[in-house]
């Protein structure tokens, strides 16, 4: 009860109603996370009016004893009404609808994306390099909303998301493949303040902002 003062109090969005209804199947033997733990909520008892803004939340304690949302994402199934993410910490989790949500699932080798839960196809695959993870900074970078300029000149790629503009060279790992630029994961998502998700067992990477 005093989490979910705390949380009614946060200036974040809320867990949806009728949450506690539902019913969590977690695919895991143990809850170390060493690797991010699958999980599946039924949401056929939930309310909620917009299921592309679903995602899981991770509702972190601040030190002022309030409370911040970490959206995790997750892809909807529409015909069994569930909602599967993975959780990458142990903390107090919920489901929120978040208006203007963006969440983009890739797969390591594999050209095909879900961006918002639509399956989109880019020129280049994600692949691992030198131990880093390798994504296409193009994609990315409209999945999060943003506009991409390539300066010829200069050798670097300008992206601009929601005002704020960053410059990618290769001091920042970047590189390029079949006319492409690859980014470091790490690197595009915390230039935006996205949250990250990487499964080493499954080759999958989420991006949530």
């Amino acid at each position: 009860q005093e989490v979910a003062k705390k949380l009614a109090e946060s200036n974040v969005p809320q867990s949806i109603n009728g949450l506690n209804e539902v019913s969590i199947k977690v695919d895991a033997k143990d809850a170390s996370f060493k690797e991010p733990i699958s999980c599946q909520m039924d949401l056929s008892k939930a309310a909620y009016s917009d299921a592309k803004s679903l995602s899981l939340v991770r509702y972190d304690l601040q030190a002022d004893g309030s409370y911040k949302m970490v959206p995790l994402g997750g892809t909807f199934d529409k015909e069994n009404n569930c909602l599967t993410a993975y959780m990458d910490q142990a903390g107090v989790y919920g489901v929120a609808e978040i208006p203007g949500l963006k969440k983009t699932k890739l797969v390591v080798g594999s050209k095909q994306i879900l961006m918002n839960d639509e399956s989109v196809t880019c020129d280049v695959a994600p692949e691992i390099m030198d131990e880093k993870t390798m994504v296409p900074l193009r994609v990315i970078s409209e999945c999060l909303g943003g506009k991409v300029e390539w300066q010829n000149q200069t050798k670097t790629v300008v992206v601009t998301i929601n005002g704020e503009t960053k410059t990618f060279t290769k001091a920042e790992g970047t590189m390029i493949k079949d006319n492409r630029t690859l980014v470091p994961l790490r690197t595009i998502a915390e230039a935006f303040g996205a949250h990250v998700i990487w499964s080493s067992a499954q080759h999958t990477i989420e991006i949530v902002k």
